[in-house]
Order: structure tokens, then C-alpha cells, then sequence
């Protein structure tokens, strides 16, 4: 664990059950608030990326993060999934906690360490 990153887990070969392993980790990264978390499942991540992710940790604490499959098609290296995710915070500024339930396109590529996240985009 270099510089306090986590990691990823190992993932077991078939797809389905490798990319569900990899939105556990997902819900981790999200839950350590640290950006270096996310970019390990996102090695694409871009600046904008980068920067919109420190913003949501500064104003979200005690974070809490949910994601379910819904629907998954993989075609080789690459795989995209409808996940239903559930945020779990609460407010910078304090107050109860609040959840946030959204509906997100994932696409997943397949790499030499195993599945990681491409990019993440609201679901229509």
C-alpha cells in the first residue's frame, strides 16, 4: 500500500462476478474520501475528473456509497453496466444525514490487474 492507498482486490475470473468485487471497491474509495482510492479502479481519470471528486469530498462527510447491477453486457476487454448507486452523507456544513439515489452508466475496461472503471456518466 503505497502512500496510504487501498489496494484493489482480487477479482475472480468471469466478468459479472469480477466487475461486482470491483464496485465493492468502489464503494470503499468512495467511503475513504481520498481521491488516490478512486484513481486506482479509474486509472483514465482526467484532471476535470480529479477535481470534481475533491469537490464532492469537501462537501460530503461520513460517506456511504451503494452500487447494484442492474443490467451488464461485456463484449471482450470492455463491459457496461446500468447501476443503481445510493450516496450515503452528511452535509459539510453539518446537519442529518441525507441520501442521494441516481441512476449511472459505467463502461469498464478490462486491463492486465483486472477490471477497472472508464468512465461514469448519469443513466437516462
Amino acid at each position: 500500500m503505497a502512500a496510504g492507498v487501498a489496494p484493489p482486490s482480487s477479482q475472480p475470473p468471469e466478468a459479472r462476478a469480477a466487475i461486482a468485487v470491483l464496485l465493492q471497491d468502489l464503494e470503499r474509495a468512495v467511503s475513504s474520501e481520498r481521491v488516490g482510492n478512486l484513481q486506482v479502479l479509474m486509472p483514465g481519470m482526467a484532471e476535470k475528473d480529479v477535481a470534481a471528486w475533491q469537490g464532492f469530498f469537501q462537501r460530503y462527510t461520513q460517506l456511504a456509497a451503494r452500487y447494484a447491477i442492474e443490467q451488464l453486457n461485456t463484449r471482450g476487454d470492455t463491459a457496461h453496466a446500468t447501476v443503481r448507486t445510493l450516496y450515503m452523507y452528511v452535509p459539510a456544513g453539518g446537519g442529518a444525514q441525507r441520501e442521494s439515489r441516481l441512476r449511472q452508466a459505467i463502461r469498464f475496461i478490462r486491463t492486465p490487474n483486472g477490471w477497472r472503471v472508464a468512465n461514469i456518466r448519469e443513466a437516462p
